[in-house]
């Protein structure tokens, strides 16, 4: 069982080498209705997968990597990677796996590690098969909360997005990376 938690934990925290989805952040003016908005969009393949930050945020990063930022949650992070390896559970044994991987996310320095929430297809969008886990900790005198959501995007890749944060922040930043993922779209 030791030996499948860590490497569910190395899963967690790899990132695809070998994929199409680049997510280096570019830029592209939109017309939506007349108004023309400059739109942030990952390169997959040929295609342009756009989203819509909530305003105020910000988005850089690179090919592994996007970031979104804000003054709104200064001190979150909410980052969207793709998985070295697929991990969203087949079954419920997988599941209770990773439900105790999460819990180990936090670090050692953290204390009062609760399993806040574990839903599956939190995100009904585009046939996406997702999982969520939510965990909140002490650390450093201040509650924090992170969630890892897993996104099956198809038959070999999986984004990874994750949000962690002061728990008075964790709401804004949460909130920003469901509406990057309710606006995702290709062209």
């Amino acid at each position: 069982m030791r030996h499948t938690s860590l490497a569910l934990i190395a899963a967690l925290s790899l990132t695809a080498t070998a994929r199409a989805l680049d997510l280096t952040p570019q830029f592209a003016d939109v017309d939506a209705d007349g108004l023309v908005m400059k739109l942030p969009y990952f390169q997959d393949g040929p295609k342009r997968v756009f989203i819509k930050p909530p305003a105020g945020w910000k988005i850089d990063g690179n090919s592994e990597r996007a970031n979104l930022s804000s003054e709104a949650a200064p001190h979150s992070t909410v980052t969207f990677t793709l998985s070295a390896k697929p991990v969203l559970p087949k079954s419920e044994a997988e599941r209770k796996t990773l439900r105790e991987a999460m819990l180990t996310l936090p670090g050692k320095e953290a204390a009062n590690v609760t399993l806040e929430a574990d839903t599956l297809d939190p995100l009904p969008l585009n046939g996406w098969k997702t999982i969520e886990f939510r965990v909140s900790y002490d650390l450093a005198g201040k509650r924090f909360q992170k969630s890892v959501l897993l996104v099956k995007l198809n038959a070999i890749e999986e984004l990874r997005v994750t949000v962690t944060g002061p728990a008075q922040e964790f709401a804004k930043a949460a909130g920003a990376a469901m509406m990057c993922l309710r606006t995702w779209h290709k062209q």
